[in-house]
């Protein structure tokens, strides 16, 4: 689809890799888009607060926010995420594109084109039509060191759970199957404000 194309509406399922039960949203998101605001749609999604460096991949081709530290002899430098979701990703299933964030815990979120459909007037997107579970805790480990943490949190007798706790809530209680739609709608909303 040429990005000069009438936009349409990407349904995308983004699933955080290796999470189990699985961690995931299913968001309508432009596809005139760019992927440098994909990238804080997902930051919301998932409630995470942009403190590290990320990516996208789309096949071979690497995007990214420009970084002066980018100069690995191993790489390949990123192209810009200054540039539109539609002239990488297809409109089909097979389109899959991997976001990982904070290079160090390693978060990645497979996105999946499900649907494209046309744009509903007066339809604020991006939308978040579901989801499951709690976004992980950013710095807590990547997904194996969450999975840990919630393995101790559920034990009350574990000697690391009130320090825990302390640390993911301030000592209330936690709950890693809670979502609430309405809520990460009502940030999309707020932020084209």
């Amino acid at each position: 689809m040429s990005p000069l194309q009438k936009a349409v509406i990407f349904q995308l399922k983004c699933t955080i890799k290796n999470s189990k039960p699985q961690i995931w949203r299913r968001l309508l998101v432009r596809s005139d888009t760019t992927f440098e605001v994909l990238h804080l749609i997902l930051q919301d999604a998932f409630g995470w607060v942009d403190a590290h460096l990320h990516e996208f991949c789309v096949g071979d081709v690497r995007l990214a926010a420009p970084n002066a530290d980018d100069d690995f002899d191993f790489f390949e430098p990123a192209l810009s995420e200054n540039v539109r979701l539609n002239k990488y990703m297809g409109d089909t299933k097979e389109t899959k594109t991997l976001y990982t964030y904070d290079f160090g815990d390693n978060w990645e979120v497979v996105l999946v084109i499900e649907k494209v459909l046309s744009p509903v007037p007066g339809q604020v997107y991006p939308w978040c039509v579901a989801g499951k579970r709690r976004g992980p805790l950013e710095d807590s480990g990547g997904i194996w060191g969450y999975m840990d943490m919630l393995q101790k949190l559920a034990d009350l007798t574990h000697p690391e759970h009130d320090e825990l706790l302390e640390w993911a809530t301030g000592g209330t209680a936690y709950d890693p199957e809670a979502f609430d739609k309405t809520e990460l709608n009502e940030i999309f909303t707020n932020a084209l404000k």
